[in-house]
């Protein structure tokens, strides 16, 4: 009995370390989303639809969200990138 839970311990601990070392939706993933999609829109607006693109597409590595991949596939196709936002829009439909 002291085996199985010592066991049961050393399988536990180091799992529940590993989770709480990088908790999904990390507050620094979320803030460098949301400065990656700033700077995303502010190149959008400028015309700079490829650079767009990188910042949006930087921000849903951040933090997935489907405005950030919405926004990276029409700036890829604002930009001529046509492979590069159909490769986009599987991606994430793909199981």
């Amino acid at each position: 009995m002291r085996l199985a839970i010592c066991l049961t311990l050393m399988l536990v601990t180091p799992l529940a370390a590993a989770q709480e070392a990088s908790p999904p939706g990390d507050v620094t993933d979320v803030n460098a989303a949301a400065a990656a999609f700033q700077e995303g829109q502010r190149l959008q607006l400028a015309r700079e639809h490829a650079r767009a693109a990188e910042f949006f597409e930087i921000a849903d590595h951040a933090a997935p969200s489907p405005a950030a991949l919405r926004s990276a596939i029409r700036s890829h196709q604002a930009a001529g990138h046509a492979v590069r936002a159909a490769t986009l829009s599987l991606a994430r439909s793909l199981p």
